[in-house]
């Protein structure tokens, strides 16, 4: 960072997902337009993108998650419910 920048936190991530499996495919910090992952509009059809606060947990094991009717959740027997405290409410198949 120079002298006279200022450093404005990043309070936000773009997750990029299958439209039909919810399956998350990339995700990145910050507000992003992600016409940038859809180099070819055939990928455009398929996929889609949702941006949500910024978690580092999330961010680093994303592939534990998925998108469901718009909504981060977690997938069902991931394994990482004990890191959650267990609850079971925000579990999908």
């Amino acid at each position: 960072m120079k002298n006279n920048e200022i450093e404005i936190p990043i309070e936000k991530m773009t997750l990029l997902y299958s439209k039909e499996f919810g399956e998350i495919k990339n995700v990145v910090h910050g507000e992003t337009n992600a016409s940038k992952f859809y180099g070819d509009q055939d990928l455009k059809k398929v996929r889609t993108h949702i941006i949500v606060d910024k978690n580092n947990f999330v961010f680093e094991n994303y592939e534990q998650f998925h998108v469901i009717n718009g909504e981060l959740k977690l997938k069902k027997r991931s394994g990482l419910d004990k890191f959650l405290g267990g609850n079971k409410e925000n579990e999908t198949n």
